[in-house]
Parts: C-alpha cells; structure tokens; sequence
C-alpha cells in the first residue's frame, strides 16, 4: 500500500473542480451560474488558506509577490503580445489607462492584483483585530452582503471592469474571511453563522444568478471547513490540484486557440480547454521545474 498523502484530498479536489468551473464560465456554455461557482469557492479558498500563515513584514510581503504579481506580470506580458499581434491594444483602454492596467490585457487577470491587496490588507486587519472578532464581523458582512445583493447588484452590473469583479468578489472574500477565523468561535456561533449564509444565497438565488453561485460556492467551502468529505475522497488528486492556478493563468490562451485552431464542438468545448491547460501546465513544471512559480 503506497503512503497515505498528508494533504486533505477534499480541498484539493474542490481546487480542481472550482478551476474547471472558471473554465467552463469562461468557455460560455450553457450553466454558467452554476460554471461561475467555481470562482466563488476559488476566492473563498485563496483567503481561507492563503491568510493562514500571513503576518504583516516583508518576509510575507516578498512570498505574497513572488506568488502573485510575478505570475500576473508574466502573463500581462503574455497577454498583452496577443493583443499587439491581434491588433489590439495592450491592454482596452475604452474605461481609461488605470481601469485597463487593474484588469490587465485578459480580463481574468484582475483576481492576482485584487487577492494580492485582500491577503496583504488582511495581514495588517488580523495583527490588530482579535480573531474571533474579526469572524463575526466577517461573517456579518458577508450576511448582509448576500441579503442586500438585489438591490446592490443591479447598480454593479452597470460599473466597468474591474470595479463589477470586485463587487462580486466581496462577499466570497468576506466568506473566505470567516472560514480562517471561524475555529476561535464557539460551535454554535460557527454553524449558525454558516447556515445563515448558504440560506440567505439560496434566497436571493430567486432573484438573480449570483445568487445561485454563491449558494453552491459557499455550500462547498462550507462542507470543506466542516470536513465532511476528509478522508473519504479514494483518489489522490494533488498533481492536477497544483497545475490549478496555472490553468487558471493560461486556460483564456488556450480557449483562443482552440477557436483560432481547432474545430470542437461546443459541449465538448470547456473538458477540451481544461484538459489541455492541465496537460500544459502540468508538462511545463515537470520540465521547467525551477521556473514554474514564475508563471504558475
């Protein structure tokens, strides 16, 4: 029998599943209220486990660059040659030079600059608010961001990027939020808290689509935090849980290049870009894998 891997393999199959979700979001088939879910949990889940060890010095300052901005500058590079070769601008410029520079020359690549300033903000917020404080507060947030969301979404939808990503990515962050504070909080407090969000998403889910995600979305985090599936996934999936953020990076590339090049039908359409994304991914860091922190 081969050793048992020391990883939880229930979040890092939410990881590979959250990664396929953004791919099919972005792929445009049909689902794509429940497509985008997957980029509920994702940001759930970079705040969850990626505010765990931060501490607000330039040790963590550093590790959260390396993570996130050299990565994002890596593919605004790359990106941004795609535009030129397109014809196109760098990067749109059509809301002005500081929105079109946050968005960056792919729109996906808001979320490295925006979870960046989150995580970092973060550092500071915890070194001065107690952590079961800071829980409450969180998940009261993320409450009455849930049951406020059709009246205030309506105004989001009309805002330019990527002012409307970070709207949408409020609540998930407050979430996320919760979930790394939440083992201070007395069990009852916990649960209650977090019944409370996944009713309040289903609720609105009747009133608009982000509804239905974030109900789906915060349900999974919640069911990991919960560890209702530890130790109960019979497969070891962290190889392809590892190229996740990689795919996320590349998958846009890879979608125009299938439309450009390739002639798959369009339900096949989203697997055909993850599992060539996943197949890039997971080839260039077994080659490269020196490099492979630089652009995944």
């Amino acid at each position: 029998m081969g050793a048992v891997s020391p990883r939880r393999q229930d979040i890092e199959l939410l990881r590979v599943l959250s990664a396929f979700g953004i791919v099919w979001f972005h792929s445009r088939a049909f689902g794509g209220a429940v497509a985008y879910s997957g980029l509920i949990a994702f940001l759930i889940l970079s705040i969850t486990l990626g505010g765990k060890s931060g501490r607000p010095d330039v040790e963590t300052f550093t590790r959260r660059v390396e993570r996130l901005l050299v990565p994002w500058a890596f593919w605004f590079a790359i990106y941004g040659a795609w535009n030129v070769w397109q014809g196109q601008a760098i990067v749109p410029l059509e809301h002005g030079v500081a929105a079109g520079i946050m968005a960056g020359p792919s729109i996906h690549l808001w979320y490295l600059p925006f979870v960046f300033l989150v995580l970092i903000a973060l550092d500071f917020i915890k070194a001065h608010i107690p952590a079961r404080a800071l829980a409450l507060a969180a998940g009261a947030l993320a409450l009455v961001n849930l049951a406020t969301a059709p009246w205030w979404r309506p105004i989001t939808l009309t805002w330019h990027y990527p002012l409307l990503q970070w709207a949408d990515a409020a609540g998930p962050v407050l979430v996320g939020v919760f979930l790394l504070c939440a083992g201070t909080m007395p069990a009852w407090q916990r649960n209650a808290i977090s019944a409370l969000l996944v009713m309040s998403a289903i609720v609105v889910a009747g009133f608009n689509s982000i509804g239905v995600s974030d109900a789906i979305g915060i349900a999974a985090c919640l069911l990991i935090s919960w560890r209702v599936l530890d130790g109960r996934i019979p497969v070891r999936v962290e190889a392809l849980s590892e190229a996740t953020f990689g795919i996320y990076l590349c998958h846009i590339l890879v979608h125009r290049m299938l439309l450009m090049y390739g002639n798959v039908p369009g339900e096949w359409l989203p697997p055909a870009i993850f599992l060539v994304s996943a197949a890039f991914v997971m080839t260039l860091r077994k080659l490269f894998p020196r490099f492979a922190r630089v652009w995944s």
